[in-house]
């Protein structure tokens, strides 16, 4: 297919029901609708500033509108998802990783903002607020060193 080709099919496929013109389109990359009009039909071309603006409008990357990939979808979006989830274990060990950090902080130096000693209300607030950082350090660390043949697996 080419690239005029597959401007007009990628402008009038992403409208759905709501077709997106020819004016829509020329107002997001910056120029004309004639001269948007005479990419379409092949009368000019753009320079390499207004495809990628192209490619972006669109969603797909500057090799399929220029006919080098099949798919028009990036390779980024190709890839499967995997997001990593936490089991109650893991839930069980930061809760453990929490306590003992916030016992060794209040056991040395204990807990002072602005040289006051703090309330229970911030000290909780501290807490949940280090749980959510090892719950976070954790998911990523699964997302990282998960092999892939057990990413689809539910843990």
């Amino acid at each position: 297919m080419e690239f005029k080709d597959k401007l007009k099919e990628l402008r009038t496929s992403i409208g759905g029901n709501k077709k997106i013109n020819q004016a829509t389109v020329a107002q997001a990359i910056g120029v004309d609708r004639s001269t948007y009009s005479k990419y379409e039909t092949g009368d000019s071309e753009p320079d390499f500033e207004t495809v990628r603006k192209l490619a972006d409008f669109f969603n797909v990357s500057i090799d399929y509108l220029l006919g080098r990939e099949h798919s028009q979808k990036r390779e980024f979006e190709k890839q499967e998802s995997y997001e990593a989830t936490l089991t109650e274990k893991d839930r069980k060990e930061i809760k453990q990783q929490a306590e003992h950090i916030k016992n060794s902080l209040m056991s040395s130096v204990g807990l002072a903002f602005d040289g006051k000693a703090d309330d229970e209300e911030t000290l909780v607030k501290i807490m949940q607020a280090l749980e959510e950082g090892l719950s976070l350090a954790k998911k990523e660390a699964k997302e990282k060193y998960t092999p892939k043949k057990y990413r689809n697996k539910k843990e």
